[in-house]
Parts: C-alpha cells; structure tokens; sequence
C-alpha cells in the first residue's frame, strides 16, 4: 500500500482567505465558494451534501474534507496533525453548472490546492 504525504507544508497549502491555486490544466474550478472556520466546533451535527451546482459542508472537519476530496484513510497519512482531526469548517461552493458528484470533489480539490 502507498502512503500519502499530505501534511508536508512544503507542498500542500491552504489558504483560508478565500485564494486559489493556479488552475492547473483540465481542472474544474468552483465559480464561488467560501471556506470559513466552523462558528461552533462543539455542534455535533456535520453535514457534507451535494446537490445539483452546490457543494455544502456544515461543521466539518479539515480532515474529512481531504478525505472526501481525495479518498483517503487514515492509514494512507504520514504526520497527520491532531488540530487538522479537530478543526471544523463551513464551505459553501457554486459550480456554474450540475455537476456530478465526481466533478464536485474534482473542484473540491483544486479549492483545497
């Protein structure tokens, strides 16, 4: 089995505020998404729907966001920070169209670059 190395800040940023990667060739991008941090990390309800142009995370956490978006576990991460397991975030995001569920993760992740 491969390991993935996601936490190497050398090669993986995040950048809260709102700023994109580059768009790489043939990546999809949201037309408009918001990422903030989760006003309540006690809420025990999370949600992650996507329906249609939208891709709704409520209350999730950082680490389940990586793993919807690339499909990864747990055992397929070196050096997986405790903050990034408790860390919760709300992303709101519009396509400019329906997308399928695999073209939403696919923008998901260009937003996660």
């Amino acid at each position: 089995m491969d390991v993935v190395v996601l936490w190497d800040f050398h090669r993986v940023s995040c950048d809260i505020n709102g700023a994109q990667a580059p768009r790489l060739p043939g990546r999809s991008l949201f037309e408009v998404a918001s990422v903030k941090p989760s006003p309540s990390m006690t809420r025990p309800v999370r949600s992650l729907q996507i329906v249609g142009d939208s891709f709704v995370a409520t209350n999730y956490p950082l680490w389940g966001i990586v793993n919807q978006a690339y499909g990864v576990t747990s055992k397929q991460v070196e050096r997986l920070p405790t903050w990034a397991q408790i860390a919760r975030f709300d992303i709101r995001a519009k396509s400019q169209s329906a997308a399928s569920r695999a073209e939403m993760l696919d923008m998901l992740r260009s937003l996660l670059e």
